[in-house]
C-alpha cells in the first residue's frame, strides 16, 4: 500500500475559509499563508515539502521575485514544484479602467498594484526571459516553461463581469455603503471594455506552467 501523507493547502484570502467549510479532508490542513510576505513562520510549524503546488495566485502577488523565493524556501532540496499563473487578462485590464472611474480613483493605487508587469508585455520571448530570470533568482532550476496565448478566456460577458467582481483587489476593503454601486458601474462598464481590450489586441490573454526543482 502506498504511504499515505498529509497535504498543506496554503491561501492569504476568504477562500481558505470557504475550502474549510466545504473542502475538509483528514489529510489535508488548511493554512493561512501570504508567499508574499515572510514565511519563516510557516517553516517553523511545518517544515519543507516535497511537493509545492500554486495555481492561479502568483499573478497577484505584488513582488514575484519575492514569491519566487519563498516558494524556494519552502520546498526541501530534491522538491519540485508546479506553478500555474496568469500574465495577461482582460481582468486586468477592467482592474486599470475602473482605477480611471469616479469614484474610484481615490483606490488608483490599490488597483494599480494588483496589474502584473507582464499584462503589458506583448511579445513571448519577453514572457519567457521574464519567468526564467524569476526562476533563476529564486535558486530554483527550471524543467519545463509552457507559455500559453489565446484569444479567448472562455468565459462568455455576464460571467468576466462575475469574474472581476470576485477577484478586483478593492472588494475586501469596499465600505458597505459604497459596494452596490461599485457592482452597478461594473455591471454597465465591463462589457464594453471587454469588446475594446479584446479587439486591440490579438492575443489577450496568457498563461504560465513552471516546473521547477530545488537542487
Amino acid at each position: 500500500h502506498a504511504q499515505q501523507s498529509w497535504q498543506t493547502a496554503g491561501d492569504c484570502s476568504s477562500g481558505m475559509h470557504y475550502a474549510t467549510q466545504h473542502s475538509a479532508h483528514p489529510l489535508i490542513e488548511y493554512k493561512l499563508l501570504d508567499i508574499g510576505l515572510d514565511v519563516q513562520s510557516f517553516l517553523s510549524d511545518h517544515g519543507t515539502f516535497q511537493r509545492v503546488y500554486s495555481l492561479r495566485t502568483l499573478h497577484w502577488a505584488k513582488d514575484q521575485a519575492r514569491a519566487f523565493a519563498n516558494i524556494c524556501r519552502l520546498m526541501e532540496p530534491g522538491g519540485e514544484c508546479i506553478l500555474l499563473f496568469l500574465g495577461r487578462c482582460d481582468t486586468f485590464h477592467f482592474i486599470r479602467q475602473m482605477a480611471q472611474l469616479e469614484p474610484w480613483t481615490k483606490y488608483c493605487d490599490v488597483f494599480l498594484n494588483a496589474v502584473p508587469k507582464t499584462h503589458d508585455m506583448t511579445d513571448v520571448n519577453t514572457l519567457r526571459s521574464y519567468v526564467e530570470n524569476l526562476v533563476a533568482s529564486a535558486g530554483l532550476t527550471l524543467i519545463t516553461l509552457d507559455i500559453w496565448e489565446r484569444k479567448s478566456s472562455f468565459l462568455d460577458t455576464e460571467n468576466a463581469v462575475e469574474m472581476f467582481l470576485m477577484a478586483n483587489p478593492v472588494s475586501p476593503i469596499l465600505p458597505e455603503e459604497e459596494k452596490v454601486q461599485f457592482e452597478e458601474d461594473a455591471r454597465k462598464h465591463v462589457p464594453a471594455w471587454r469588446n475594446a481590450y479584446q479587439k486591440n489586441n490579438p492575443l489577450p490573454f496568457a498563461s504560465f506552467v513552471v516546473h521547477a526543482s530545488k537542487p
